[in-house]
């Protein structure tokens, strides 16, 4: 499937950027595991950003595709549409979300992921930011409210509407778009990776099913 001297390109949040360990997330793994395979190394580029929801990847795709120009793009992410808060939320589960992103951004604030002109880190006031080269920008961009169609919970509209934008914005620009699941099974990583491994049939993409 791969060729000598292409980039791959992952995308989604922690479970990508590999909180905790970023030396030994695994796109890190992928890399030394592809070098002795190939004539021309194939480079791997690793722009998992932490807390971010699927619409939050996508929105951020364009400057990502422009900055890298892969071949392939394998997309994680979706799993944080659950508790990222949209524009119209308010009350105990929207302050919720908020909490979870300080701890996180607390846990950034010893280690600093760079790959190029992009960035993860957290500022002064303790939040999430990422720099693609034009200053930080607050990972908790807020998302406004999308309408769920019949039979479909929030939730799995969410992930589906921000999934189905990434995998238009990689055709656009000429990148093959993967979609893999969660490993973990049950609860909420079990919906989200079954509206990704619903996309992926439907669109006759590749999908990596970790399941």
């Amino acid at each position: 499937f791969l060729q000598d001297g292409q980039r791959v390109v992952f995308l989604g949040d922690s479970n990508t950027y590999g909180l905790h360990v970023p030396q030994w997330s695994f796109p890190a793994q992928l890399q030394v595991r592809l070098r002795p395979r190939f004539r021309e190394p194939v480079e791997v580029v690793n722009r998992g950003v932490p807390g971010q929801s699927a619409a939050q990847v996508a929105d951020a795709l364009p400057d990502d595709l422009r900055a890298t120009r892969p071949d392939l793009v394998l997309v994680l992410a979706g799993l944080n549409d659950a508790w990222n808060p949209g524009a119209q939320d308010s009350g105990p589960a929207a302050l919720l979300g908020r909490l979870r992103l300080v701890r996180l951004a607390r846990v950034l604030l010893s280690g600093v992921a760079s790959s190029g002109s992009f960035e993860v880190r957290s500022d002064e006031r303790g939040e999430i930011v990422v720099d693609r080269g034009a200053g930080g920008q607050r990972v908790n961009l807020t998302e406004g409210g999308l309408a769920a169609p019949a039979g479909e919970t929030g939730l799995q509209a969410r992930v589906r509407d921000g999934l189905l934008r990434l995998v238009e914005t990689c055709r656009d620009h000429g990148a093959e778009p993967v979609l893999m699941s969660y490993a973990e099974n049950g609860g909420t990583h079990s919906l989200v990776s079954a509206v990704a491994r619903e996309l992926a049939a439907s669109e006759g993409l590749l999908f990596v099913d970790h399941e």
